[in-house]
Order: C-alpha cells, then structure tokens, then sequence
C-alpha cells in the first residue's frame, strides 16, 4: 500500500476513535464519581498521591473488566465452525480494534483527571 493510502486509513480509524472516545467533561464527571465514593468511605478528599493511586486502581479494574467482556462478546461468533469462525476473525477484529482503542483513551483521560495533569490539545 502506498504512503497516500495509510495515511487515509490512519486517518479514518483516527476520526472513528475521536468519535466514540470519552470527552474531558465526561471523563471529569466520571473521576468525580469516584472521589466521592473516596470521600464518602473515608471522609476526607483524596489529596496524597496514595489516595489517587487508589482511585486509579478502581479505574484501571474498571476499564480492565470492560475490556475483558468486550473481547468475550466479540470471540463468541467463532463457537460456530466455518462462517462464525470467519464473522469473528473479520468483523470481531475490527469491533475489538476500536474498542480497545476507544477505552485506552477512555482509561486514560481518566486517570489524567485523576492526577490532575494537563493534556495539550494535540494529545487530547
């Protein structure tokens, strides 16, 4: 494939992932979910760096579970001999590619929240 063409296809998976990825706001909203769960177990905010390691664990459990039943859900075409083994060769691929993608950057907006750094708005 010439270079014209990969960067087409880098650019359509790019614009798909953007599309489905959690947005700043979302990924706030959803930390502050868990620092309150954090202050409500343990009344007080989670300030120390132990305390947000704490909350990245949950997230990163959280995102680890999601993940493992997505690639549950995608293989079990392939208990079909012959067509469903094709199904899921071919379009379970291409449904775990984006969903791998989509919550790598899902977890990792996340846990940009979580430790409070900033993203410049091309790593966004």
């Amino acid at each position: 494939m010439n270079q014209a063409g990969e960067t087409l296809e880098a650019t359509r998976l790019q614009d798909a992932v953007e599309a489905i990825a959690i947005t700043p706001e979302a990924a706030t909203k959803l930390v502050d979910g868990y620092r309150a769960t954090f202050k409500s177990k343990f009344g007080r905010q989670p300030e120390s760096l132990e305390d947000k390691h704490r909350i990245a664990a949950q997230i990163i459990g959280r995102y680890s579970k999601i993940s493992a039943a997505v690639g549950a859900v995608t293989a079990v075409p392939s208990v079909v001999p012959g067509f469903g083994t094709a199904v899921a060769v071919l379009g379970g691929g291409a449904a775990q590619l984006a969903a791998a993608l989509k919550l790598q950057i899902d977890m990792c907006m996340c846990l940009v929240e979580v430790y409070e750094s900033e993203l410049t708005s091309e790593d966004k």
